[in-house]
């Protein structure tokens, strides 16, 4: 039924921002389709197509790359202990307790190791995940620290979660009398008093996101130190 049929394919390039995978391209040449998937190192793979209508091909990248940044790293996780609730009755605590173990389990894979504590523990970084508790007409997230040292680790996990979130970012700011914790990144992923936050908050594909870029942004983060 498809046989040598003339296809009109507009090219595309999306980035993707997973610390692997640059960009994946898709390209007509003459009645084909190709697909370039664009890699940061040269890495093992394996491609499994899947006839039918339509045609499909799952590839699977060797990610294993990734473990010279991560590995030996020390992250400290502190989701938020507030019981504030949303507008829908989403309590803060549950839903930053989820957040939190979905980051540490996506970095230990790589052999980070993750604390979910406050206190004196040593740590390369130390991250407070909460949510912001403004007006209900106030959207967005956004990312504080209270010194220089600080900054750069801020800026990055900012940057990741720019890529990725579809709410308002509001900026990577210094904030020397804070409300959040002092000698942490502060990252806050929403506003709890706003209906739209609210609402992505409790999304699964809006909790993906959050991963991807808090993944991307400490990827980055570590890889700056290891290159320096």
């Amino acid at each position: 039924m498809f046989y040598n049929t003339m296809l009109n394919f507009s090219a595309e390039s999306k980035s993707v921002y997973d610390g692997l995978i640059n960009c994946i391209e898709l390209a007509q040449r003459d009645n084909n389709v190709i697909a370039y998937i664009r890699t940061q190192f040269d890495t093992r793979y394996d491609v499994m197509p899947k006839n039918g209508v339509p045609f499909s091909l799952t590839v699977i990248l060797d990610r294993s790359q990734l473990r010279r940044y991560f590995e030996g790293k020390v992250i400290r996780l502190i989701p938020s202990e507030s019981m504030h609730v949303s507008p829908t009755k989403l309590v803060e605590k549950d839903v930053l307790r989820k957040i939190a173990d979905k980051i540490g389990s996506a970095v230990e894979q790589y052999g980070c190791k993750v604390v979910y504590r406050n206190g004196e523990v040593k740590a390369d970084i130390s991250i407070f995940i909460a949510l912001l508790h403004e007006s209900e007409d106030f959207t967005g997230y956004k990312v504080t620290y209270s010194s220089s040292e600080l900054e750069r680790a801020a800026m990055e996990i900012y940057h990741g979660l720019e890529l990725k979130l579809p709410l308002d970012g509001r900026g990577y700011v210094y904030e020397e009398k804070e409300k959040g914790l002092r000698g942490v990144v502060n990252v806050y992923l929403g506003n709890i008093n706003n209906r739209l936050d609210d609402a992505h908050l409790r999304s699964t594909d809006y909790i993906e996101k959050v991963i991807e870029g808090f993944f991307y942004g400490l990827l980055t983060f570590f890889k700056m130190q290891v290159n320096c």
